[in-house]
């Protein structure tokens, strides 16, 4: 089964993406219904947050690594932010028009520094034999989780879902 769902591409939803970046700050914790986030620099840490917001050129936290494209992949749209999926499969475009594939860790997130297509088309996320694209172009800054948030922005249907 495919299921098709609209993210953030239009310029005002990006720049609201950013804007949202950019409040957010990088060493904020936050709490949920699942206790305390990891904030400890390092690949479990902040599920759900918007990665870029300190992986990014010139944003957050300068010793940090910089990502091209970064997210979490959650059990259902309205997850908490300890219910992310390990082992779903992401395939975005890299630059030379190979595909790139990127699996989640147990956290649920996945990161990525290479170089991608631009414009790059929507990624695919497969689990367990299933997919779920996306069908519009991903924007120039693949914060995934600046739009798949919750609450959504820019049309988005929430977080992202193994499918």
């Amino acid at each position: 089964m495919t299921r098709f769902h609209r993210p953030c591409g239009a310029v005002d939803a990006v720049l609201l993406c950013a804007l949202v970046a950019l409040i957010s700050g990088c060493s904020n914790p936050v709490e949920g219904a699942c206790g305390q986030r990891q904030t400890t620099p390092g690949p479990t840490m902040r599920p759900g947050d918007n990665c870029l917001s300190c992986h990014q050129d010139g944003f957050g936290d300068e010793e940090a690594p910089e990502f091209t494209a970064a997210g979490t992949i959650f059990a259902s749209p309205q997850s908490e932010h300890c219910d992310g999926v390990e082992g779903v499969k992401v395939v975005l475009m890299a630059a030379d028009g190979s595909e790139l594939e990127l699996v989640t860790n147990e956290a649920g997130n996945f990161w990525t520094d290479q170089e991608l297509m631009q414009p790059t088309p929507g990624p695919r996320i497969e689990f367990e034999g299933r997919s779920i694209r996306m069908m519009r172009e991903l924007p120039t800054l693949a914060a995934c989780n600046a739009c798949h948030s919750n609450p959504p922005v820019g049309g988005a249907p929430g977080k992202i879902f193994a499918p």
